[in-house]
């Protein structure tokens, strides 16, 4: 068994906001098939309706976050996280904190290692 998530649509693109259950469920199904060579019948589809729920950048958002970064280098132990910077899916959510806590538990380990030196 295999469970496989689609998301459907972006920003300015309504068109499956239209579209059938039936019908979103079948493109749906033809695109993963194609791209996946995928056989066999779906035990469930659901087609939960969110039009809003997942967020989406404007243009030059990296470019943003790029002045970003470089000015937290002047703050250290300053950590920005969350879906409003890197990535808004469970995926993204995950890479961004594990790294953040990564980063913040060198830095913390610095600070306790030159304090120590200090003494």
């Amino acid at each position: 068994m295999v469970l496989i998530r689609c998301m459907v649509g972006r920003h300015g693109d309504n068109r499956w906001t239209t579209m059938t259950e039936t019908a979103l469920v079948r493109r749906v199904r033809d695109e993963v098939d194609d791209a996946m060579g995928l056989v066999g019948t779906p035990i469930e589809q659901p087609v939960p309706r969110r039009p809003r729920g997942m967020p989406q950048y404007l243009v030059g958002h990296e470019g943003r976050l790029d002045v970003i970064d470089t000015t937290l280098t002047e703050l250290p132990g300053l950590f920005l996280t969350g879906s409003a910077y890197r990535g808004v899916g469970l995926a993204s959510f995950i890479a961004e904190r594990t790294a953040a806590a990564i980063v913040s538990a060198r830095v913390a380990h610095e600070a306790t290692t030159t304090s120590a030196l200090a003494d």
